[in-house]
C-alpha cells in the first residue's frame, strides 16, 4: 500500500516536470527570434532547377545594409556566377509573430524594394518567402552574428609585380562563402610604399582549371559604398576613395582559388599587396 501511495504522488509530480520543461523550452524557442537584426549578416540562398542564387548582406545599426547578389548557373561540372550585382540600400525589419518576421531590402539603385517573410525554424536560420507569391520557393536563410570569430580572418601577400608581371595569392574554402578580395598599390604609400604599383587591377581564377571567376580595375561606382563597409566591418585600412586600388566582393563556391593582381599599364611596376578577407 505504501508502495502504491508513492506511485500514486510521484506520477502526477514527473507529468507536471515534463510539461513545466517543455513550457521552458517552448517559450525560449517561441522568443529565440532576434528582436533586431543590425550585427548581423543575411545570408539566402535559392535554387531554380539547376541553377541557383544568393545573397550576403551585411546589416548595420544605423539600417543600412551592404553586400552582394550573385547568379550561378551550372555549365559542365562546375558552377559559375552568371551574374553579380553590389547592392547597398537600407533594410526594416519586424516580427510578425513568435515564429515569423518581416525584412524588407529597398536598395539604393533598385527603385522597388524587396520583401522576404521569415519563417524561422531556428532562432537563425528558416525558409525566406518572396513577397511576390505565398508559394514557398525553396529559399533558405541564415542569420550570423558579424562579430563571429575565425581561426583565420586575411590571409596578403605583398609582392613586386615586373612589367608585365602578377602578383599571386591563393585561397582554400571549404564551404560556400563570400570573401572581399583587394589590390592595393597606390594605397600602400600611406604605409611608406614609395615605389607601389600606380594601377592595378584585380582577378580571381579556379586554380584547377584556372578559369576566371570574377575580375575588377578599380572599384566599379555601384561597389564603392559596399566594399569600403564591408572593409570597416572586417578590419581593413581604409582606401581612398578615389584610388586605382582595386577590390570587389565575391560568393565563391568550396574549392581553391587564386587572386591575382597585375598592372592596367603593362610597362608599369611596383609593389602591390594581394588580401582576401573572409567574411564571417
Amino acid at each position: 500500500m505504501a508502495a502504491l501511495a508513492v506511485t500514486a504522488t510521484t506520477r502526477p509530480m514527473k507529468i507536471r516536470f515534463v510539461l513545466a520543461a517543455l513550457a521552458l523550452v517552448t517559450g525560449r524557442l517561441a522568443g529565440a527570434i532576434p528582436e533586431n537584426v543590425s550585427g548581423f549578416i543575411y545570408r539566402e540562398s535559392r535554387t531554380f532547377g539547376r541553377d541557383s542564387s544568393s545573397q550576403t548582406y551585411l546589416l548595420d545599426a544605423n539600417g543600412r545594409f551592404s553586400g552582394l547578389y550573385q547568379y550561378f548557373r551550372t555549365g559542365g561540372n562546375i558552377l559559375a556566377p552568371a551574374s553579380t550585382l553590389e547592392q547597398s540600400g537600407t533594410y526594416t525589419y519586424r516580427q510578425t509573430d513568435a515564429r515569423t518576421a518581416i525584412l524588407v531590402f529597398a536598395s539604393d539603385t533598385n527603385s522597388s524594394p524587396v520583401t522576404r517573410t521569415l519563417r524561422f525554424d531556428f532562432d537563425t536560420t528558416g525558409l525566406a518567402v518572396a513577397s511576390v507569391t505565398t508559394e514557398v520557393l525553396g529559399g533558405s536563410f541564415t542569420l550570423i552574428p558579424i562579430r563571429s570569430s575565425a581561426p583565420l580572418l586575411n590571409c596578403s601577400n605583398r609582392s613586386f609585380v615586373r612589367a608585365g608581371g602578377t602578383a599571386y595569392s591563393g585561397f582554400v574554402l571549404n564551404s560556400f562563402g563570400a570573401v572581399l578580395v583587394r589590390a592595393v598599390g597606390p594605397g600602400l604609400a600611406a604605409f611608406g610604399v614609395r615605389n607601389a604599383l600606380r594601377d592595378p587591377k584585380l582577378a580571381v581564377v579556379t586554380a584547377e582549371r584556372n578559369g576566371v571567376i570574377a575580375e575588377a580595375d578599380d572599384r566599379r561606382p555601384e561597389s564603392v559604398e559596399a566594399v569600403r563597409r564591408v572593409g570597416a566591418i572586417l578590419g581593413a585600412f581604409p582606401l581612398a576613395e578615389n584610388s586605382k586600388d582595386s577590390a570587389m566582393i565575391i560568393q565563391l563556391l568550396p574549392g581553391a582559388y587564386i587572386a591575382q593582381a597585375s598592372s592596367v599599364d603593362p610597362t608599369d611596376e611596383g609593389e602591390v599587396l594581394v588580401e582576401v578577407y573572409l567574411l564571417p
